[in-house]
């Protein structure tokens, strides 16, 4: 140990070890413990993330991440039976967009077979019941904790939609019963003369089948007279629908999703599209 020998006025030496009299060095604080996975989700965790084209909160917390995870939100959305004031155009909105009894979608198929097959095994005289029709609705408040879930566990976590209730008109949401199954949103007036898609989603087993296409129909028809411009992941098959209906590539926008998905494993490209629809 290095001493260091102090002097003063009437009074003996004295050894004093060099490192009590000198300032020691700030040392920084390391958790050993902590995994790469956890100091990554600790550094986003208070990050926000603003895009100017979706007027939503992009927040990375936990509290964002968590909000509508449990099965009850998962499963339930619901429906009112009565007109509804839009805060937007202060209309009075019609509960139902569409109320359709013919589509069949793949999941219910495959739910109807597996019924069928059960069921004929102890009464060969057996007949599925009436199935119930999808409702096609603008969105409603005890819709929003069910579609962040959707949103959080298809696209990217800390999405909250709760803004699209300033403008219903531009919205869509399809229910099974009270299951959601799918939702579009149009974010109204990002310019003079353009509308801009936000998102558009269809639940896996329920595609294929005309639910989407419907849905950008209405949206199309609830911007008449301005442009519609959306962006899309290169390696997105949704993009072959909005080409049914008009929309041209007009650049792409390389890693426009790097902000958003941050996970390496994903399987969507953060390149993407940007269309538009021009009227």
């Amino acid at each position: 140990m290095i001493m260091k020998r102090l002097f003063k006025a009437g009074t003996a030496s004295l050894d004093i070890p060099i490192e009590l009299i000198t300032e020691p060095e700030e040392k920084l604080q390391t958790h050993p413990t902590c995994t790469k996975k956890e100091q990554e989700t600790e550094r986003t965790e208070n990050i926000k993330l603003y895009d100017p084209f979706c007027h939503y909160n992009t927040s990375l917390n936990k509290l964002a991440y968590l909000r509508g995870t449990s099965l009850y939100t998962k499963l339930t959305g619901g429906i009112r039976q009565e007109p509804f004031l839009s805060p937007y155009s202060e209309i009075y909105l019609k509960p139902y967009i569409r109320r359709d009894t013919e589509i069949f979608p793949p999941w219910l198929k495959l739910m109807a077979e597996i019924q069928l097959t059960v069921n004929a095994k102890y009464d060969s005289e057996y007949e599925l019941p009436p199935r119930a029709p999808l409702d096609y609705t603008y969105v409603q408040p005890e819709h929003i904790p069910a579609i962040n879930s959707l949103c959080n566990q298809f696209f990217w976590p800390g999405i909250d939609l709760t803004d699209s209730l300033k403008y219903p008109d531009f919205s869509c949401v399809v229910l099974y019963k009270r299951l959601i199954v799918g939702f579009a949103f149009l974010v109204p007036d990002v310019s003079h003369t353009e509308n801009y898609m936000s998102f558009c989603f269809t639940r896996p087993g329920w595609r294929n089948c005309g639910i989407g296409r419907f849905m950008v129909y209405h949206l199309i028809q609830t911007s008449l007279g301005k442009d519609i411009t959306l962006n899309v992941s290169i390696n997105n098959p949704a993009l072959f629908l909005y080409q049914k209906f008009g929309f041209k590539v007009e650049k792409v926008v390389l890693d426009f999703y790097d902000k958003y998905l941050i996970c390496d494993y994903n399987d969507k490209s953060k390149h993407a599209f940007f269309c538009r629809l021009e009227r």
